[in-house]
């Protein structure tokens, strides 16, 4: 079982992304892509709570409906309120039921990462 905070979840989506396009044994595939639809789903989840927390704590007009000016909520960017609550929900877990890949299976796959994916990948991968 993994843990992983909501507010990592955007940065894990889109270093798998880079491995999810190169051609992978059938197995690792599956494996990893069975992952990827799982995180996508608490993501989804994620972002349907921030987009009410926004709606939440925007400026509303004069009939009480949230305020959209170039396609962002109006008065979020200095609202205390709003921000913690924000910070509140990123500090959320959820667990994901995954085995660690064995750095050998995607070394034996020649599946690359950088760096910086790595890093963030690294409860996911073991040696």
């Amino acid at each position: 079982m993994i843990t992983i905070k909501l507010g990592e979840l955007e940065s894990i989506l889109k270093c798998f992304s880079s491995i999810v396009v190169q051609k992978i044994s059938i197995s690792l595939a599956y494996r990893i892509g069975k992952l990827v639809k799982r995180l996508q789903e608490e993501f989804v989840a994620y972002d349907e709570l921030r987009q009410r927390l926004c709606k939440e704590h925007c400026t509303k007009d004069k009939n009480d409906q949230p305020m959209i000016k170039d396609d962002k909520y109006v008065g979020l960017d200095h609202n205390p309120d709003f921000r913690q609550a924000i910070l509140d929900l990123q500090a959320l877990s959820v667990e994901v039921d995954f085995e660690p890949i064995p750095i050998s299976l995607l070394e034996k796959d020649n599946v690359l990462i950088s760096s910086i994916e790595a890093s963030v990948l690294d409860q996911f991968i073991k040696e």
